[in-house]
């Protein structure tokens, strides 16, 4: 709701191409045509029409449109309910008479009045975007993360500068972009999410033709990813797609409106090296000057391919914005004309900022350079570390911490708590970024030190390999996770943690987690494993190959 408030507060409006939206709205709702004759002494005031065998029609894609349709009807309905208390308050009446006289008025009608309910309308379908974004980032981030990648998301794009500021394409197809995304991603679990995503891809093609690209792509992955349920998908699909289609053909006797049709836009291959290079970097139009954030989507697809959680899902993302980029910059009119910014990109924000996600995972909320204190040795103890320009104070921040040698301090593993604190339980990528971050610290990791030491000790096996550095306890075992047995854990322990004592359950142990799917950490995980693992009664290393993504822990 204060995203909705802020977006209406702010006072710019860009009502161009959308200017006939809301007047194709009203022609609906009270004369259920979707042709806009009675205002044709208007037309010359501005643009964006278009004569059909005889009719005046909106020139831009319907969708916005109907996406108004159920607003305008709502305050239609309000404005008539208040009708009766006109005689109550001034302000009431005057506002009772505003909209009365604007939504009845044909002939030359005056379109600036419908700037701020394009606004309002925008700016409610572009919050309920936002709530989208958040719900997709929750399924991987913790809520203050989830926040963040969606107050950046919502402020911090293109989706403040132009999706909000009057009804056009952008802010419907964003949404319906988001919730396609969040569709394919319910789908893992569900297949019959599929006709959800189908319902929504539609949408958004008859919001913005460019979506054809993202049309295209959702379809062929579905086609492979869910061979036998695709029909789903299809249905979905047809639910929007038959009755647009007769709408076209008795309208225009074609299957594609106008503004749709292949010859409606030129292309210009002979621009594009330059239209590309300017839609990503020019100082008016480069997604990376106005959205510089976007620059943690490819860290994130980085951090994935490393981590070889990079998915199909990733792919498809990855190929559809870049096609989507290739598509936009060979058009004559590469600039996107009178706009702010790099408008025809603001459909595939969704996009980006999914694959964002593991890099917001990845950040870290402590104080680099007052860890210089204590890592990696304490500068209480060793004070002549002030000296070091090898590894100044100031420059913490920005460079990790130096190793010191695994065999002087191996032994301080055995201090380690088992579990993990409830924040890494309920957030996944916080777990994931926690592993890496002590991972990429050789000594935390080789020498069982470091500054979320002793709440955890957990490492990646992967990022394990590739420090290249295992310390002297290096050999480990595999467990079932879902059959976890004291046995087991017996069986996988390495001797040499207590070299005065013979017990092998008081040994130094590391242990090899491989999960053999999304569920690697389900409550049965929680409540079978790491209670067995507790009833040992002395620290282990927790190690987890993290082949697939991880799922959070509920």
């Amino acid at each position: 709701m204060g995203l909705l408030i802020f977006y209406v507060a702010c006072p710019v409006n860009t009502p161009f191409d959308s200017a006939w939206y809301l007047p194709t709205a009203l022609s609906i709702l009270k004369e259920g045509k979707v042709n806009i004759d009675e205002y044709a002494p208007t037309f010359p005031q501005g643009h964006g029409t278009i004569q059909i065998n005889g009719h005046w029609y909106n020139d831009y894609p319907l969708g916005p449109a109907l996406v108004a349709l159920p607003f305008v009807a709502a305050a239609d309905l309000l404005f008539r309910g208040l009708a009766p208390f006109s005689a109550l308050s001034p302000k009431v009446a005057r506002w009772v008479d505003r909209w009365r006289y604007h939504s009845c008025a044909t002939g030359e009608i005056n379109l600036e009045f419908w700037n701020l309910p394009q606004r309002v309308i925008a700016s409610i379908l572009v919050s309920i975007a936002a709530v989208v974004m958040f719900l997709i980032a929750s399924e991987s981030l913790s809520r203050p993360r989830a926040l963040l990648l969606t107050l950046v998301f919502a402020l911090g794009t293109s989706a403040l500068s132009t999706a909000t500021r009057a009804l056009s394409q952008h802010g419907p197809s964003m949404l319906f972009l988001s919730l396609t995304l969040f569709c394919l991603l319910k789908s893992r679990v569900s297949p019959r999410w599929l006709l959800g995503a189908g319902l929504a891809i539609a949408l958004a093609y008859i919001m913005r033709p460019t979506n054809a690209v993202s049309t295209l792509l959702v379809s062929v992955y579905v086609l492979i990813k869910y061979p036998r349920k695709w029909y789903w998908y299809l249905a979905g699909a047809l639910i929007v797609a038959v009755p647009w289609t007769a709408l076209n053909l008795s309208l225009y006797g074609n299957p594609l409106p106008p503004y749709y049709q292949p010859g409606r836009f030129e292309l210009d291959a002979h621009s594009f090296p330059s239209a590309s290079m300017a839609n990503l970097f020019s100082p008016s139009r480069g997604l990376f000057l106005f959205t510089p954030v976007a620059l943690f989507a490819i860290v994130g697809i980085g951090r994935k391919i490393v981590s070889h959680s990079f998915d199909s899902l990733d792919l498809l993302l990855v190929a559809t914005v870049l096609a989507h980029w290739v598509v936009v910059s060979l058009f004559k009119v590469w600039w996107a004309g009178h706009s702010y910014g790099p408008r025809f990109l603001t459909d595939v924000l969704p996009y980006l900022f999914y694959l964002m996600i593991p890099a917001i995972g990845a950040l870290t909320w402590d104080f680099g350079p007052h860890r210089w204190n204590g890592e990696p040795a304490n500068v209480d103890v060793h004070p002549n570390r002030v000296w070091d320009w090898s590894d100044p104070q100031f420059l913490r921040g920005l460079r990790r911490a130096p190793t010191t040698s695994s065999l002087e301090e191996s032994k301080r593993l055995k201090h380690a708590s088992l579990l993990l604190p409830p924040r890494l339980q309920r957030d996944s990528a916080d777990c994931g970024a926690f592993l890496e971050d002590i991972a990429s610290h050789s000594r935390a990791v080789l020498d069982g030190i470091g500054r979320s030491l002793p709440s955890v000790v957990g490492v990646s096996h992967h990022l394990y390999c590739r420090t290249g550095r295992l310390g002297p306890v290096h050999q480990f075992g595999t467990l079932d996770v879902v059959n976890f047995d004291r046995q087991q854990f017996l069986a996988a322990g390495v001797p040499g943690g207590h070299p005065n004592r013979g017990d092998r359950e008081s040994a130094l142990r590391r242990i090899q987690i491989s999960p053999e799917d999304h569920g690697a950490f389900a409550p049965a995980w929680h409540l079978a494993a790491l209670k067995e693992l507790a009833a040992i009664g002395d620290p282990a290393i927790w190690v987890v190959r993290r082949s697939k993504p991880i799922s959070r822990v509920g």
